[in-house]
């Protein structure tokens, strides 16, 4: 079922839409309101927001002023995102990848990097955090004793290891 990202204009209760992919069931916006990334979490399956056909691996972008659709393949089973604290850079987080997206651009597109060498044996994501001034992803998997620590500006993935389960 297809379901539309409403922009209410709140003096006038004015609604404008635009439909996004389909399946979609989670929703996060920007620190300053100009963009929004819906994607599809099993987890939030109790919810009832969910049937038919489902991509794993592509989320839809929202401008929201002027309101537009970006749609955009992200890497396998995305758990989330991180959005700069200016809004500018938004960091998605799959099983295998990060995906980086400038928002300044126009029309913007995701920027992969791979964290682990085989993307269809990784280990399940769990969270993303940014550095302050968004040159660094800090990446949390289930199961491993390390944070992987990326470079975003040089595509570099270290690891640091900290315990199982951080």
């Amino acid at each position: 079922e297809t379901l539309p990202v409403s922009r209410i204009y709140a003096e006038t209760l004015e609604v404008e839409a635009v439909g996004i992919r389909d399946n979609m069931n989670q929703l996060s916006l920007a620190p300053n309101g100009e963009w929004a990334m819906a994607w599809y979490d099993p987890d939030a399956e109790s919810l009832g927001v969910s049937g038919g056909v489902t991509s794993f691996n592509e989320v839809s972008f929202v401008r929201t002023d002027p309101l537009s659709h970006h749609p955009m393949a992200v890497g396998y089973n995305p758990k989330g995102v991180r959005w700069s604290d200016d809004g500018k850079l938004a960091v998605v987080v799959s099983d295998g990848s990060l995906a980086v997206v400038d928002l300044t651009q126009e029309a913007p597109s995701a920027r992969l990097i791979l964290l682990v060498d085989d993307p269809l044996d990784a280990p399940v994501a769990e969270e993303v955090v940014l550095s302050a001034d968004g040159a660094f992803a800090f990446v949390r998997q289930r199961g491993v004793q390390a944070l992987l620590v990326v470079d975003l500006v040089n595509e570099v993935v270290d690891s640091l290891v900290v315990g199982t389960d951080p």
